[in-house]
């Protein structure tokens, strides 16, 4: 994911846009999809997120903000 995050914010760059005008939604459909992503988000990405810039964003990758949904909300 981490490579991807990469590679969308250098396409936003290199069209001239600014990527913390984005957001990146992954969502799951079902609740094992759900709890399997975001155990893999947890140990692949969480580390290197930027910390949010207000309380009620999430935190960054690469200047995109990145979430993990499903389901389950607020799991």
């Amino acid at each position: 994911m981490k490579g991807a995050i990469k590679e969308l914010s250098s396409w936003f760059e290199a069209h001239g846009l600014n990527p913390a005008d984005f957001r990146l939604r992954l969502e799951a459909r079902s609740i094992a999809a759900q709890r399997d992503a975001l155990k893999a988000f947890k140990a692949d990405v969480e580390p290197h997120l930027a910390p949010p810039a207000a309380p009620h964003r999430k935190g960054t990758l690469e200047g995109v903000e990145i979430s993990v949904e499903g389901p389950l909300h607020g799991f």
